[in-house]
């Protein structure tokens, strides 16, 4: 953003008197028309935000949730847990799921700490737990894949 007049550093003192000098009228050393003033009407940042309420955030998410399933774009594995964070491993689960080339979201019941690092490294891939779920992301998602355990927390959640 550019600075406005109020912005500027500097006195607000007046630079001359207003009559008898036979010279344009100046007020401030800050004005937009002397060197160093301040921008007049320059662009200014704002937040592009919007303010949601809960209940619709969790309408949204319900409806994101059913979407899915309904293109059977929904995936439930039964739990498991990798023994190291490896990547390798983490591609050979995707192949074997026939997902690799996707957006995947993995939906977890709390972070697992090993599939996360073994994840991170793999583009279109995003891990989330139950609580830090949101619209965007389930959306986004090519496929989401929960596990068995995460299925309460969620039927939990929009209860």
């Amino acid at each position: 953003q550019t600075k406005e007049k109020s912005a500027i550093t500097g006195s607000t003192r007046k630079l001359y008197k207003q009559k008898g000098t036979g010279r344009a009228r100046k007020g401030s050393v800050k004005s937009g028309i002397l060197r160093g003033g301040g921008n007049t009407f320059g662009p200014q940042s704002r937040k592009y935000g919007f303010p949601m309420n809960k209940k619709e955030k969790k309408r949204a998410q319900q409806s994101a949730l059913a979407i899915k399933r309904a293109n059977n774009q929904l995936l439930v594995l039964e739990d498991f847990s990798l023994e190291k964070p490896s990547t390798k491993q983490y591609i050979r689960l995707l192949n074997n799921l026939a997902i690799a080339q996707q957006k995947n979201l993995w939906i977890l019941p709390n972070v697992n700490k090993n599939l996360v690092l073994a994840a991170r490294n793999v583009p279109k891939n995003n891990i989330t737990t139950v609580a830090q779920m949101n619209s965007y992301d389930l959306l986004n998602a090519t496929k989401i894949i929960c596990v068995e355990s995460t299925l309460p927390l969620i039927a939990q959640k929009f209860a």
